[in-house]
């Protein structure tokens, strides 16, 4: 009996098996995808040979302190060494195209099986190392910029050397697109071609005490660390390329699952009022309570087990290919068994939900009899009288207000309907605008400069600082410029994490000023004296600290304030960054190597002369417009989440579409009998036209504005749990009013379509059912 109901109710169980299918397909590859991601990432840097630091050090007395503390086992164990070079580097392909990476870490080899840590030669032979005259590269630098196996590059530091492609390589320590620095690998032999200044050593090693023991000691000691990673950063930076995903995503299967259930109960409640009377009748056959409600709870339950195994089946491929793709420079790790036990979670939890709901509508029948079925489906409930507006009319337009206020319940739940979905859409598709306009806005999203060009540099003395100054101060091209040291100034001044507590990770950056070069300030000033500093707004909010408040730092291991005196935003190594003045550099005698100038010119016109000019004055710089390499990073950084995001818009609008389907269908059916009333009464087809599509009208619009609502008040609040940079979040008013228009159009467009079965109701056929 249960499969004739659900024939004799196609259509409302096929939009109910549509729905639940979309819904939990969503919602199950929303989590699979999640937590694959995470465990896949966890596992795979859980090996116990990987390193837990990673550093490039050019001071041979530093290095011998650090091997010696090795070789003595208490601190730091399974200590490994090699040559390395480290620098911005230009690179020039065998076409003449150049191009600059501003951190460029390459290290020498002799066995790679003998690595602490994993390379896989994706393309090209498997050997041991590259040979005299090879390089191997990463998948991240050669999908970047075009590079293949034996094509032939020419690096400016190895007195203009030519190396050939050999390999192309996934590298466990090289795998995030967070990560700047590009490493690369040669044949120990190829060292002496580079230039002395560029040359150091690579370690790496494990803890073999605590690491904050290890991290103190290489701070009180260190001072030369130009690169240092952790296994923990690695993971973390693996994280940060799939974080702003995996939290879309879980929005989107929240919402979406909210929305789901609210129609399905909407459909479900209204498909079990029109049939008290059928219920009166089973009663009446001999039917128990018990019996009726097996019949309705097999009929949904078949349903919905159906619909959301294919969803959840095909959530498996595609949160698959999503996995795959984010992490194809780390390996393909596959399916594993967690994709069936959250596919069969989300398939039990869908069908409790809709079994819990079934059982709450049929409650009540158990003391109805059949008399009381029949009756309640011909007199108002409780022979309450309806509420109306508008009296002894004839307008179609107020006798379609008069129906809202008939049918409460069903105007309400259109509206909560309409208002869900369009809120969820609304989020996403200006989700999606803000990261297509996020180029224009690098500055905001990662703290950094705004200016008509970016010279990547490595300022290795004070003569140099001061013969770039002098030159920047006569080019009558310049505006303005600065000059600094963008992420690695925490090298010099320490974060105090005894007193703040222990952050994952964290930049402190420094620069000669940060006025008329679009630093972004989001409250306060930015900093004018050497004691002065803007924190990020993350950072205040980990640190529990204001502007106005005093902020301690490590210099020379010795605690020294600065004043917080304005906040900013960036998603830059978790959104946690300090900026402050090169005067502070100055002021408590440190040297860092500056490696970064950006220029604000005065008509970009002239950048071109500028570049050759400078980069004829300064051999070892790169000049490149705009924001250069950083462009690419913010691109780097946000790439995964546009193609999501616009997926997850598109699936948004078809669950709209069908839900709006749904709705003017059961609307359609349900009035069927009052539009043969009233057409026995002499009204005719059109103005039954105009008082449905009136109907639609006021409560789609009713149902956009309460979406326009919450949109406004909401959407930032929660892209700001995700983005740090609230000025960043850029929405659309354009966007948002086509889609709104748009939606409008399409509701009444198949409200239109829907009332032509007006023209085929018989007013007789209708009153001898």
């Amino acid at each position: 009996m249960w499969k004739k109901k659900i024939r004799t109710n196609k259509l409302s169980f096929v939009l109910i098996a549509v729905i639940l299918m979309v819904t939990s397909g969503l919602l199950s590859t929303s989590r699979i995808f999640i937590d694959s991601i995470n465990s896949s990432i966890t596992d795979y840097y859980s090996n116990p040979l990987f390193p837990d630091v990673y550093l490039f050090n050019s001071s041979d007395k530093e290095l011998n302190m650090l091997e010696e503390e090795a070789d003595e086992g208490q601190l730091i164990k399974d200590f490994q060494k090699y040559k390395a070079m480290y620098s911005s580097m230009n690179i020039t392909k065998e076409h003449g195209e150049t191009f600059n990476e501003d951190r460029n870490l390459i290290i020498s080899i002799q066995d790679q099986e003998k690595l602490n840590w994993e390379l896989t030669i994706l393309e090209g032979k498997d050997k041991p190392s590259p040979e005299a005259g090879e390089i191997w590269i990463s998948k991240i630098l050669a999908d970047k910029k075009g590079l293949k196996v034996n094509d032939v590059i020419e690096i400016d530091k190895a007195a203009g050397s030519q190396f050939e492609i050999s390999a192309i390589i996934n590298d466990s320590q090289n795998a995030s697109l967070a990560n700047p620095a590009k490493i690369m690998y040669v044949n120990e032999n190829d060292i002496p071609l580079f230039d002395e200044e560029v040359r150091g050593g690579y370690v790496v090693f494990q803890y073999g005490s605590e690491k904050e023991a290890v991290a103190n000691y290489l701070h009180e000691n260190f001072t030369s660390n130009e690169y240092y990673m952790e296994k923990y950063y690695l993971i973390l930076n693996q994280l940060a390329d799939t974080g702003l995903v995996s939290v879309i995503m879980t929005l989107a299967g929240i919402l979406t699952l909210i929305s789901g259930i609210i129609v399905v109960l909407f459909t479900l409640k209204n498909n079990l009022m029109k049939e008290v009377k059928l219920i009166g009748t089973y009663k009446a056959l001999g039917f128990t309570a018990s019996d009726i409600k097996k019949i309705y709870s097999k009929a949904y339950l078949f349903v919905g087990m159906i619909s959301t195994a294919v969803g959840v089946a095909i959530s498996f491929p595609a949160a698959y290919i999503l996995q795959k793709n984010i992490l194809k420079y780390l390996g393909d790790f596959g399916y594993n068994v967690r994709y069936l036990i959250i596919g069969g979670v989300i398939i039990v939890l869908f069908n409790l939900i809709i079994q819990l709901f079934v059982a709450l509508e049929l409650r009540k029948i158990k003391k109805l009899s059949p008399v009381e079925a029949i009756s309640l489906t011909n007199t108002p409930k409780s022979g309450k009288r309806s509420w109306k507006l508008f009296k002894h009319t004839n307008n179609p337009i107020a006798l379609s207000i008069n129906d809202l206020l008939k049918n409460k319940r069903l105007s309400l739940n259109v509206c909560i309907i309409t208002a869900i979905y369009m809120f969820t859409t609304l989020l996403f598709i200006n989700t999606d605008h803000m990261f297509a306009v996020s180029k224009d806005h690098a500055n905001i999203w990662l703290n950094l400069h705004k200016a008509s060009a970016t010279i990547n540099t490595n300022i290795t003395s004070q003569e140099m600082e001061k013969e770039i100054v002098e030159h920047l101060n006569k080019d009558n091209r310049v505006e303005h410029y600065g000059y600094g040291l963008y992420l690695n100034a925490g090298n010099y001044i320490k974060y105090n994490s005894e007193k703040y507590g222990v952050l994952d990770v964290y930049a402190i950056e420094s620069f000669s000023r940060y006025d008329h070069l679009g630093f972004e300030i989001y409250e306060g000033r930015i900093p004018e004296q050497y004691n002065e500093i803007n924190v990020s707004l993350t950072m205040l909010r980990d640190t529990n600290l204001k502007i106005g408040d005093k902020m301690n730092f490590k210099i020379h291991g010795k605690d020294e304030e600065f004043l917080i005196v304005g906040s900013f935003g960036s998603i830059k190594y978790g959104g946690r960054n300090i900026r402050l003045l090169n005067e502070a550099m100055e002021h408590y005698n440190l040297k860092p190597h500056y490696n970064t100038i950006a220029v604000q010119l005065k008509n970009q016109e002239s950048y071109d002369d500028f570049k050759k000019d400078f980069e004829h004055r300064f051999k070892d710089t790169f000049v490149q417009p705009n924001l250069g390499n950083y462009d690419a990073l913010l691109n780097d950084m946000t790439s995964m989440v546009p193609p999501v995001v616009s997926t997850i818009s598109i699936f948004m609008l078809i669950l709209s579409a069908l839900n709006i389907i749904s709705i003017i269908s059961i609307i359609m059916i349900d009035e069927r009998r009052n539009f043969g009333i009233q057409k026995a009464l002499g009204f005719t087809n059109k103005f039954l036209k105009i008082r449905i599509l009136s109907r639609m009208a006021i409560l789609t619009s009713i149902g956009i504005a309460a979406a326009l609502f919450i949109h406004n008040g909401v959407s930032k609040s929660l892209i700001e749990l995700v983005i740090t940079s609230p000025n960043a979040i850029i929405f659309s008013p354009v966007k948002t009013a086509i889609y709104c228009a748009l939606i409008f159009i399409v509701i009444l467009l198949f409200a239109f379509v829907g009332t032509s079965k007006v023209e085929r109701i018989n007013a007789i056929e209708l009153m001898e059912e």
